[in-house]
């Protein structure tokens, strides 16, 4: 029996590709982040770290390819960290109740335009 001769990009184990494919498929469909943007058709991110390549950036991406949907963060911007009571950073990074309320209703009027 002769063995076909893989080429470079050919998957050796279909099991294996198929099985990705359905937790790629499960992921699209059945995520709970997922399932909330189709209802709200919006997002607010809360995160005390940097926005880039946080929680935000994921569920953006993961938003992208299956629902579009404006999508507020709410983190701080790329800075350095500085010294002070809990209280005083929330306020200085914008990571304050009132700062993440904003956040949602500038996501809810971006969703109806």
């Amino acid at each position: 029996m002769a063995t076909a001769e893989l080429k470079k990009g050919d998957v050796k184990d279909m099991g294996l590709a198929d099985a990705g494919k359905r937790k790629i498929e499960w992921a699209a469909q059945q995520m709970p982040v997922l399932q909330s943007i189709r209802k709200t058709r919006c997002a607010v991110t809360a995160e005390e770290h940097n926005i880039i390549g946080g929680l935000g950036d994921a569920i953006g991406q993961a938003a992208a390819k299956s629902f579009p949907i404006p999508i507020e963060y709410v983190g701080t911007n790329d800075t350095f960290g500085e010294s002070g009571t809990p209280d005083q950073l929330l306020e200085k990074y914008g990571l304050t109740a009132s700062h993440i309320v904003a956040a949602a209703e500038k996501a809810m009027a971006r969703k109806s335009k």
